[in-house]
């Protein structure tokens, strides 16, 4: 995680797009060497699912910003970390 709240047994990723593989228009694997960039964005993406199951299933809370979100509407995307620094929760 990029960001972790002990206390409030909460993890924070900002993941960037493209290297995450968001879906998003930043995302777009490059026109060349696509198989080379497959495999690695894809291999990103396994990571990312495993140690979200990791965290969740040790009782963390995951939360994920994406960088098209940020970019778009900052307060907006960091409106879940506010509530829970705030006491609320998701």
């Amino acid at each position: 995680p990029d960001i972790v709240f002990p206390g409030k047994k909460t993890a924070v990723f900002v993941n960037g797009c493209f290297w995450h593989l968001h879906g998003c228009k930043l995302s777009k694997i490059p026109s060349t060497r696509t198989e080379f960039w497959g495999a690695k964005l894809n291999r990103n993406k396994i990571r990312d699912e495993e140690n979200i199951k990791i965290l969740t299933d040790s009782g963390w809370n995951v939360l994920v910003l994406w960088e098209c979100q940020i970019a778009k509407d900052i307060a907006n995307a960091l409106k879940p970390i506010l509530m829970l620094l705030e006491g609320g929760h998701d």
